[in-house]
């Protein structure tokens, strides 16, 4: 069995896929491979997606320039992970952020025809594409819902109850580093950590290590109500 087998069964896209089927699909696939060093961009804004795009190993981040030229990013991904599959069969494939490796990162690529014809055959790997084209319009619609927040503290109130509509819990666990929160916030790092000590003050919620106890979950509400 190829080696990559283990780590292409762990996207969402082979769920519920055997795997005796899963090595038939890779055979048949002909995959492209391509590797990246870090900081290098894997695609720019504005180029065509016509093959559909995993990140097998490694990671990356997507980022868009804001109207003063600084790059801000909106994403940071972890292998594997499907990358731009809403663009693959959108009518405008452009994509609309830089694609870069955040650490050395492995992709894969297949051709959009022969997508086609293994969604074609493989009914679940359809329901599964459709699933994640829809994940990442979901994803979109937060981010564009954080981007109308006014206030660092507004958009981090966001960010922890979207946190606790995933977990159902009270005490949820960052999935990103605060340096990371920041990048996507568009922030520095230090104006986030004064925002979460006066958050802390005014009794909202209390940090530890990588985790958030919410305090206050219908006053965190308010702030973008």
């Amino acid at each position: 069995m190829h080696p990559d087998i283990l780590q292409i069964s762990k996207l969402s896209l082979f769920n519920g896929i055997d795997t005796g089927e899963l090595i038939d699909i890779f055979e048949e696939s002909r995959f492209i491979y391509s590797s990246y060093e870090p900081g290098r961009v894997i695609k720019f804004r504005g180029e065509k997606i016509e093959d559909l795009m995993i990140l097998l190993y490694g990671d990356v981040k997507t980022e868009m320039g804001d109207f003063n030229g600084k790059a801000v990013q909106v994403e940071k991904i972890q292998a594997p992970f499907i990358l731009a599959s809403g663009f693959l069969f959108a009518q405008n494939n452009s994509l609309p952020v830089d694609i870069t490796a955040a650490s050395k990162a492995t992709l894969i690529s297949m051709k959009k025809q022969r997508v086609t014809e293994m969604c074609i055959k493989h009914k679940k790997i359809l329901d599964n594409l459709l699933t994640d084209i829809g994940n990442r319009m979901e994803f979109l619609s937060e981010k564009l819902w954080l981007s109308t927040l006014k206030s660092l503290k507004e958009k981090f109130c966001f960010y922890i109850l979207r946190l606790y509509n995933q977990q159902k819990t009270n005490t949820v666990i960052l999935t990103d580093t605060l340096e990371e929160i920041s990048a996507v916030m568009g922030v520095a790092r230090p104006s986030l950590s004064r925002v979460i000590i006066e958050m802390e003050e005014e009794g909202l919620l209390k940090k530890s290590s990588n985790s958030i106890f919410i305090l206050d979950k219908d006053k965190m509400n308010f702030y973008f109500q």
